[in-house]
């Protein structure tokens, strides 16, 4: 027996929009990148490195930072989304 690979054409690519904002945590500022679909936000992750050098100023796990990170960017994230028109219209019909 082989093994084999397949292989698939994209035909065609979404590329999301995504833009830099910061939040606050109790460990300092980090940066996250928030996701759009369209003007949609859809997702917001904390940036790895700025967690990392909060952890270790603070002296605390990376885990513990991110994980504030990532709470303050899914805030974030609901008020960008409170924000956006079509987002908001389309939350009250469903």
């Amino acid at each position: 027996t082989t093994l084999g690979v397949r292989t698939v054409a994209i035909r065609h690519r979404h590329a999301a929009d995504r833009e830099t904002k910061h939040v606050h945590t109790e460990f300092g500022t980090v940066h996250v990148k928030v996701k759009r679909l369209g003007v949609e936000p859809v997702a917001a992750m904390p940036e790895y490195e700025d967690c990392a050098k909060r952890a270790a100023a603070a002296g605390v796990s990376l885990k513990r930072v991110y994980d504030a990170a990532t709470a303050a960017a899914l805030a974030l994230l609901a008020e960008m989304r409170e924000r956006t028109p079509a987002v908001a219209e389309a939350e009250e019909v469903g």
